[in-house]
């Protein structure tokens, strides 16, 4: 069984392959009305991800969620990319679950779904007394790691970077919509 965090990766990667195809354009930011919109299309994309799943075609997403180091935190584009690629039939059902909440592409709707999802880890690591500290390895300590562990480890800080620093106004435009991310993700802290 997947735990919350698995299955919020699972619906942000869903929503984020929606993104990669719509045109290239100019970075959206948040907005109250987009950030309803996007938390109204929650529902149908996690329900999805749940029938992914239970098919056992989630696959797709499991290297897509945590950043390789020195990328950007991107889980749903990157996941959203992945199943254009493999699955194009899960990846034309996320554009029609999603068209009826108002995005123009599906690259738009990931675009915005990427920054919802960093705004509440962000706001949830607050409620819970903030982010742990991963502490900082010398290059001596992450090569006495294998490379797996390595990788992982700063993949890990590369989101643990991203969650930080989301902007204080994202953080605002979420925070009303946390607790109905919460029961959307099955996740209520």
């Amino acid at each position: 069984m997947k735990t919350r965090w698995q299955k919020l990766a699972v619906g942000a990667l869903l929503a984020a392959c929606l993104m990669m195809g719509g045109a290239a354009q100019a970075e959206q930011a948040l907005d109250a009305d987009n950030t309803k919109r996007f938390v109204e299309s929650l529902g149908p994309i996690m329900k999805f991800g749940d029938e992914l799943e239970a098919a056992g075609r989630d696959k797709v997403f499991d290297e897509t969620f945590t950043p390789k180091a020195g990328e950007d935190f991107k889980p749903y584009t990157k996941g959203l990319a992945a199943l254009k690629a493999q699955q194009p039939a899960d990846y034309a059902k996320v554009g029609e679950l999603i068209a009826p909440h108002g995005f123009s592409s599906t690259a738009l709707w990931a675009e915005i779904a990427d920054k919802v999802m960093a705004a509440y880890f962000a706001l949830s690591m607050e409620g819970q007394g903030g982010m742990p500290q991963m502490g900082q390895m010398t290059p001596e300590m992450l090569a006495m790691m294998p490379p797996e562990v390595r990788a992982q480890f700063e993949g890990a800080q590369s989101m643990q970077k991203a969650i930080q620093s989301v902007p204080a106004e994202d953080k605002q435009l979420v925070a009303p919509y946390k607790a109905r991310i919460d029961q959307l993700t099955d996740g209520a802290n």
